[in-house]
């Protein structure tokens, strides 16, 4: 008869090295026992940081088997290939068109791995897999703005009675225009210049440039311009055009994340570009996803007295401070501060326009105010995606960004991005020729944008070798994005949360202080192993080699 070794827990590596040899009849008529029940384990926690543990290293054993067994290939990683231009729904470009970056070497995201051959993964880790992402990514998108019913009527009889009366500028979208002029910012500071990866292009003291610029700039060609917002019947493009501004400097972070319009507005709610920028630099502004745009809040967080908004959605201006929600709202968002808005740097006045392309060829948006005429910036005027030339009437004006320019002809035209909705001009965007920009600008600002939360932008850290955001695999080594816990993933897998010994997750637990990571199992800051990745259950593994 057939014989079986068992181990039993009191002889085998406990006390003895001597098995148990039983007979295969003795085990079919042996009944099954639990040695421990569940309830016991839970009550002693410790058990469970080694289950975990144990689960870890047989992982790390699964994947290096499964490595060597692949011909040595390694993991891949992504593909970066040339931005495509953008392409304009009327026309396109002209062929005299290129990229501003063409030519140039591409950056360097690091080594390109070769693919690796796809293995099914076991039902049962796939329970435990969890895709490591850094947390913003893993922020629901934001929603649209809920549909609030303008009263047209109510507007309409508006014209010709109050200065700067609403006016429809995109199909079923009622603008309201600030209506006196408006001061500089005044706590900003002067322009600094630094074209990367184009030489330098030092500003001279009479305002003029060396060096050649491009032809033509379109930051929608590499993806960094955020979307197309749209402010409704409230008069507060200051804090829409300045979150777009802050969208393009988030992009240019590796991020994706909308900058939150309203909660800009809170700070100061009257249409002044002045008063925008001294409310709000040295300021953290929370995303779209924790205060989500809603035009009846707008309205009544408005503190100017000429804005008729409360006309269009029957409320009244400038309530805010008794509406428990609005409070609720700002006092969340204050505390959910997201990107910081370190400094505004004031472009030459009068207008230099070659100035303004550098700044453009540089990589970044420029947030500014114009004169404009209500008919000529009129979706009915706007012909091809590209505003006509006008003369400005009184002092109404409009706050938009300029992402880009094009020359046509052997004139250049600067490329907005303004907040009326995508039905407005070419989705959103429209072209102005040169010479309005130098007649028609009241104010242009660079801004800075730095990650107000008190994490870093990416970069190479200064612990444990990885890129920020990243730490090395507790098992592994090597460099990977953290758990949705914050701690370091165990062999490629992110350990589950366990109540009671590891915390669940936490933006703020990725702040540890230097030399320290959290705990890959109860989360906690931890100080780094010698080979730079983080413990497991308080304890540092021997490093495995992945094949």
């Amino acid at each position: 008869m057939a014989e079986r070794t068992e181990c039993r827990a009191d002889r085998c590596g406990l006390g003895s090295t001597t098995p148990t040899i039983r007979q295969a009849s003795d085990l079919q008529s042996t009944p099954m026992r639990h040695e421990r029940s569940s309830s016991s384990i839970s009550s002693h926690p410790s058990s469970v940081i080694w289950l975990g543990l144990a689960l870890a290293l047989l992982v790390s054993a699964c994947a290096s088997t499964r490595g060597s067994r692949s011909n040595n290939t390694q993991p891949t990683g992504p593909t970066y290939g040339q931005p495509q231009p953008y392409q304009q729904q009327n026309g396109g470009y002209p062929p005299s068109y290129s990229p501003w970056n063409a030519g140039q070497p591409q950056p360097n995201y690091g080594p390109q791995q070769q693919p690796v051959t796809q293995q099914p993964t076991p039902w049962w880790l796939s329970l435990l897999q969890v895709q490591p992402k850094s947390w913003w990514q893993s922020l629901p998108l934001p929603q649209p703005a809920p549909f609030r019913p303008v009263n047209v009527a109510a507007l309409r009889s508006l014209v010709g009675r109050v200065p700067c009366a609403p006016t429809e500028m995109a199909p079923g979208v009622w603008v309201l225009f600030d209506c006196f002029p408006s001061p500089p910012i005044t706590r900003a500071v002067a322009l600094t210049q630094s074209l990367s990866g184009m030489g330098s292009h030092p500003l001279a003291s009479g305002g003029g440039l060396t060096g050649a610029l491009p032809l033509a700039v379109d930051h929608r060609a590499d993806g960094s311009e955020g979307p197309v917002k749209n402010q409704q019947s409230v008069g507060a493009c200051t804090a829409f055009s300045l979150s777009t501004a802050m969208d393009h400097a988030v992009r240019k972070m590796g991020r994706q994340e909308v900058v939150s319009p309203l909660h800009v507005w809170s700070k100061y709610g009257r249409p002044y570009m002045g008063e925008a920028g001294d409310s709000t630099v040295g300021e953290s502004i929370s995303v779209e996803s924790v205060w989500p745009y809603d035009p009846v809040k707008a309205c009544k967080l408005t503190r100017d007295s000429t804005d008729h908004c409360g006309k269009a959605y029957n409320v009244t201006p400038g309530s805010a401070s008794t509406d428990p929600e609005i409070r609720f709202d700002q006092t969340r968002a204050d505390a959910s501060g997201r990107y910081k808005l370190e400094a505004y740097e004031k472009l030459s006045v009068p207008t230099n326009t070659d100035e303004i392309a550098a700044v453009l060829a540089g990589g970044d948006d420029i947030w500014l105010a114009f004169y404009v005429n209500s008919d000529a910036w009129s979706y009915k005027s706007v012909v091809n995606g590209v505003i006509p030339d006008y003369s400005a009437v009184g002092s109404s004006g409009h706050a938009v960004v300029l992402c880009g320019y094009r020359t046509v002809n052997g004139k250049r035209q600067f490329l907005i991005h303004n907040s009326w909705g995508e039905t407005w001009g070419d989705r959103g965007y429209a072209w102005i020729s040169e010479k309005m920009v130098q007649q028609q600008m009241r104010y242009g600002y660079k801004i800075r944008v730095t990650d107000g939360s008190g994490t870093s932008p990416p970069g190479p850290s200064q612990t444990s070798g990885c890129p920020n955001n990243q730490v090395k695999d507790s098992v592994f080594g090597t460099c990977s994005a953290r758990c949705a816990s914050g701690s370091a993933p165990a062999a490629g897998v992110c350990l589950p949360v366990v109540p009671g010994i590891n915390p669940p997750p936490n933006p703020q637990q990725n702040k540890c202080p230097a030399g320290q990571a959290p705990d890959a199992m109860i989360g906690v800051c931890m100080p780094l192993c010698p080979g730079g990745s983080a413990t497991i259950g308080g304890m540092c593994l021997p490093m495995l080699q992945q094949r």
